[in-house]
């Protein structure tokens, strides 16, 4: 997919905005909406611009 990762994971901090073919992943950024979104921002938001579509993911880990 031609991201760069390190050889030891755990140190490994991913840049914030990628751009690759036409998509870009943002992570961890906050995002301007028209409308309110209760959370303050979003985990990784996918932006294709060729589709015309932007995909917000927001994730979560529970704690036992």
């Amino acid at each position: 997919m031609g991201l760069q990762v390190t050889e030891e994971y755990l140190q490994h901090i991913p840049e914030r905005v990628i751009t690759l073919n036409g998509t870009t992943i943002m992570w961890d950024v906050p995002v301007i909406t028209d409308g309110t979104i209760l959370a303050f921002q979003p985990n990784i938001v996918q932006h294709d611009k060729n589709k015309k579509t932007c995909l917000l993911i927001n994730t979560a880990i529970p704690d036992n």
